[in-house]
């Protein structure tokens, strides 16, 4: 499992097969999510 920080308190979170993100400061650009959470 890999974290990586986003910036702000944005993350994204690796696993195999799986990629979350947990409040992204902006979306596009990146790699594609499985799902996207927003506090």
């Amino acid at each position: 499992m890999e974290f990586v920080w986003l910036g702000h308190d944005g993350f994204r979170v690796k696993a195999p097969g799986l990629t979350l993100y947990f409040d992204p400061y902006e979306i596009g650009g990146g790699e594609p999510a499985d799902l996207i959470l927003v506090s």
